[in-house]
């Protein structure tokens, strides 16, 4: 009953990392007697006797019996008297955005997303700002009548790649940095152990 418990557990959790990013757990969940981790930045380490390192969420310890770790590829029991060294809080490291610098690169329209990597999204946005300023420039050797209808598109063009531009690299900087930390957490907790070389 309780591998079968351990199983919908862990199917559930990788549900949810999957579906929602790690703002799903962004509160403590209790499953039965499972505690998750609040978040996805950091996870527990259990290093055994062998050499080998296991990483994801510890559940269960009972003294002197064993400890129960959850990752993402299932549940993992380890005897007590096996384990070497438990680490709790194990920071997760990723490549993070920073959504501050790309909103202030956001002024100069495209720079944001050439920052967030989207350099098609740039380019394109470079495209779009130059085009409203070749429509505006264009106005001025127009008959007045057309020139101001002309001169108002550039102008509505130009604020709307402008402004989207701005909160769009705020917004895919905090996307990129959910989706990379889901990642960097998957891989850190993938059930297998983590070989040691010898020194």
């Amino acid at each position: 009953m309780k591998t079968v418990f351990s199983i919908l557990t862990t199917a559930a959790l990788s549900a949810t990392v999957w579906a929602t990013g790690p703002d799903a757990l962004a509160a403590d969940a209790e499953v039965g007697s499972y505690w998750f981790v609040p978040t996805l930045d950091s996870y527990d380490e259990v290093r055994t006797k062998d050499n080998e390192i296991y990483r994801g969420a510890i559940t269960e310890e009972r003294a002197g019996e064993y400890v129960e770790l959850l990752t993402v590829g299932g549940a993992l029991t380890v005897r007590e008297e096996d384990v070497a060294e438990i680490r709790r809080g194990v920071p997760v490291t990723y490549d993070r955005k920073n959504r501050e610098l790309a909103r202030f690169l956001a002024i100069v329209p495209g720079v944001g997303q050439h920052y967030n990597g989207d350099h098609i999204k740039g380019f394109i946005v470079e495209g779009l700002c130059g085009l409203s300023a070749v429509m505006i420039l264009a106005a001025q050797d127009m008959h007045p009548q057309d020139s101001e209808r002309l001169a108002w598109s550039g102008i509505a063009i130009g604020f709307f790649v402008y402004v989207w531009s701005w909160f769009d690299a705020s917004m895919t900087a905090s996307k990129k940095n959910k989706e990379r930390l889901t990642e960097a957490y998957l891989r850190a907790t993938e059930m297998r152990p983590v070989e040691i070389p010898d020194t």
